[in-house]
Parts: structure tokens; sequence; C-alpha cells
């Protein structure tokens, strides 16, 4: 199958907000990756060691290559036909995987916040600097309150050595910005039930799989939201950066109902193109084709319900970065002041200008993202978009929603430590059917006579 191009990234801004070019840019995401239907794409690569890990991780390994091995003299054309043996897995790597996942879980997920502003770091060296000199005159101070019985403070909290006060210094004093940035990150992420669920599932995944994925995203009704993304739905560009640096796109697939669709499409899509997109996904799908027939009118929502608002539908959700240019203009004004002037994407200042000009260029990363209706010409929800992460050190600079990180990344395939345990537990497995194997090959217990001795 031929490959879809992804579109010229020096269009300028007004065609890369445009729908087509969203389109363009999903489809030749898609195209890149294929499907899990298609043998050679990258997507079934993926998907086939994640879900062996997954098999393993849980105990639910296939037991077709043992049962080759054990039961028959033709271990490559075992039929089953020489032993009756239990080949149910022994739980040996789910025991591992929950030792690992506990451990990592027993960390506190919640991050520790510190201000590196000039002003912060002013209002914590006066701070470090006062607890220093309480410290060298801890003693003194401890003798002037027992004579004078003057209260000059805790002096008794006031640690005794310059390393302890260090350490007092690092854990206790912290800038009214640090407090209002710590409070408002742990409150975001208690609302989204991190630690409990997608902090949990993340960890898991590292475990089975070597990676993991979180999406943010800006909801109106819900604020900061953090969802979990199953690695095996997780597509992106080249990479081989093991926290994921330097993507250009990324972007998940997933099922919905039609139903779901409508309300997150809004007033884009009409009730026909809702009509074929269910119609595809029946035939894809082999959903009952009667539905798309039938509909009813729900007097209490007071809108119709069709058949086929349950049947499933497979998105794309994406974004990539770009680079919009922006230009400047320094003008010195006939009365001496200087005025700084923002004058688009292109500009070209006069040549002969009777005051003194000056044009600055600033280009900077911008992220542009949408829903894709994968094996349709829909995008949904596409546009550049608003409220996007930014570089602390250089804020021309954007960061896309999702947060990954792999372990051992090889070829865009992780390696995760189940996936190397694998050899280890086929072993185990084997050696568990051989002992029951020798067992029923075992005489059974008796008392052996000699009857041409007698």
């Amino acid at each position: 199958k031929n490959r879809i191009g992804f579109p010229d990234p020096l269009q300028p801004k007004a065609v890369k907000e445009g729908k087509e070019y969203g389109l363009k840019y999903a489809k030749a995401i898609a195209s890149q990756w294929g499907s899990v239907e298609q043998d050679n794409s990258l997507m079934r690569r993926r998907s086939k060691v994640f879900d062996k890990n997954r098999s393993y991780a849980n105990g639910t390994q296939d037991t077709a290559i043992y049962r080759q091995l054990l039961t028959s003299m033709d271990p490559n054309n075992g039929d089953g036909s020489f032993l009756n043996l239990d080949f149910t897995p022994v739980p040996i790597l789910p025991k591992f995987v929950r030792i690992v996942t506990n451990k990592i879980l027993s960390s506190d997920p919640y991050p520790n916040l510190e201000a590196v502003d000039p002003l912060s770091s002013s209002e914590k060296d006066r701070e470090r600097r006062k607890t220093e000199a309480l410290v060298r005159n801890k003693q003194s101070l401890k003798k002037i309150k027992e004579k004078l019985g003057v209260d000059i403070g805790k002096v008794d909290d006031v640690p005794d050595t310059l390393e302890e006060a260090e350490i007092f210094i690092e854990n206790n004093i912290k800038s009214s910005s640090e407090i209002a940035a710590q409070i408002a990150t742990n409150m975001t992420l208690r609302w989204n039930d991190f630690n409990d669920t997608t902090y949990r599932r993340c960890v898991n995944d590292l475990v089975s799989l070597g990676m993991a994925v979180v999406k943010r995203s800006n909801d109106p009704g819900y604020g900061i939201k953090t969802d979990y993304v199953d690695p095996a739905k997780f597509i992106h560009s080249y990479t081989e950066d093991p926290n994921f640096g330097d993507l250009v796109y990324a972007g998940h697939v997933k099922k919905i109902p039609v139903q779901e669709l409508r309300r997150i499409a809004g007033d884009q899509l009409e009730e026909e193109m809702l009509a074929e997109i269910a119609k595809k996904a029946a035939k894809k799908y082999n959903y009952d084709t009667t539905d798309m027939n039938k509909s009813s009118y729900d007097s209490y929502l007071q809108k119709y319900k069709f058949g086929y608002d349950e049947y499933m539908v497979e998105i794309m959700e994406f974004e990539f970065k770009a680079v919009d240019c922006k230009y400047f203009e320094s003008k010195r004004s006939r009365f001496g002041n200087e005025g700084f002037y923002d004058k688009g994407e292109k500009y070209n200042g006069p040549s002969d200008s009777v005051y003194e000009r000056s044009v600055s260029k600033l280009e900077m990363e911008t992220v542009y993202g949408g829903i894709y209706i994968m094996g349709t010409d829909c995008v949904i929800n596409y546009g550049l978009k608003t409220n996007i992460p930014k570089n602390a050190h250089d804020l021309t600079r954007a960061n896309l929603s999702y947060s990954v990180v792999a372990t051992n990344l090889e070829n865009m395939i992780p390696k995760s430590m189940v996936n190397s345990c694998i050899g280890f537990a086929d072993q185990l497995q084997l050696t568990h059917l051989r002992m029951q194997q020798a067992i029923a090959k075992a005489k059974p217990d008796g008392i052996i006579i000699d009857i041409e001795g007698l």
C-alpha cells in the first residue's frame, strides 16, 4: 500500500489552521503506522509484542509451545495424545510484576516543585542566611533566653549544625509562589484520581510493556485532566529518546460509540455524515445492519435516537508541532519616542522611511491538533491548540500534550522487564510439566515379590 506524504511544514499559519491541512497530516500519520489488521505495519508489530508481554504478565500465555515439546515423540507436530498433563501456566511472572509495581507505587507520585526565578531565589537566600545565623548563635540565644526570660522565638527548633540547617531549608522553606504551585498541582492530581488510577496503570505498563503514556488536556467542565493512554494504541514520530523529548507528532487510536462522536463533534458533523460513518463501521466490524434503519424520538431528551448510536467507530486523536513566524517592528517617532509593534506573519518595512525602523523576526513553536475519524475524510475539533505546555527556559518552544517514558527503546519498540524474563518463565513452566511427566511415568506404590526367588 502506498504511503501518504506529510504536507509542507513551511505553509503559512492560515493554511495550517485549515481542516484540509489537518486531514492531510492525519492521513499521513495513519498511513505511516498502518493498522492492526495489516501484517507488516508498525502498529501490528508493536501490538504483537505488547499482547505477548501482557499475556505473560497476567499468567495467561499460549501453551501451544509446551504441548508440542512434551506431548509427542515428534515435538514439531505434537497432537496432545501421548500424555495427559495439566498445562495451566504457573503464575511466575504475575507475582514478579506485582512485586515490582508495588515497590514503585510505594513512593509518592506527587512532584516537589521548586521556583527558579530570581525573585524566589533571592527570597530563599535571605531565609537561608537567617537560618544559618540562628544556627551559629543558637547557644548564645539560649543563654539570653534563660537569664532574661525574654521570648526570642523558637530557639529549640533551630537545627544544631549547618548540614542539618541545609536539609531544614530544602524541606521547610518555600516561597509563596512555590506553595501556590504545589497546592494547585496536588489538587489537580487528586481531582483526576491520578494516584489510584492513572499512576497505577502506567507503572504496570512500564513493568509489563516497557512504556507508559499520559495525556494532558483542558476540559471546560473539569479543568486540567490527566488521561491514561494505552501504549499499544499510541503512535508517534520516529525517536530514539527514551523520554520522547524530540517528537514532532503524537496521537492515539481508540474506539468510541457514534453517540459519543456526535457529542464531541457538536454541529461539525451532519446526521447524514454520522450515518455514513456508522455504515462503514458496520461493514468493518460486522454489526447488525438492520439497526441502520431504526430510530425513535426521546421526549425527555427532546431528540431522536438512532439504531446505530451504539456502533463503535475508530478515531485518532493527534497533534503535531509547527513553527509560526511573527514580525515585530521597532520604530522611532518624530518626538524621539520608540515603539514596538506587532506586524503579523509577513512584513516588509518601507525602504524610504523618514524615521528609524528595525524589524525583528520571532519563530515560535506551536501545536496543532484534532480528531480524525479513521477511514473517512472527516476531521473534527481541529485547529491551533491553546494552553499548551511551554519550555521554562525558552518560551519559543512548545511541548506536546503527551508525557511518555520507555525503557530500552530499539526500532520504536521498547523492551520491558517482563519481556526479558519470558525465557526464564518458559523454562520454569517446562520444568513444572516435566515433573508432572516424571510422576506420571513413575511406578506406583506397592510390594515387589520375587516369585522366582521363593
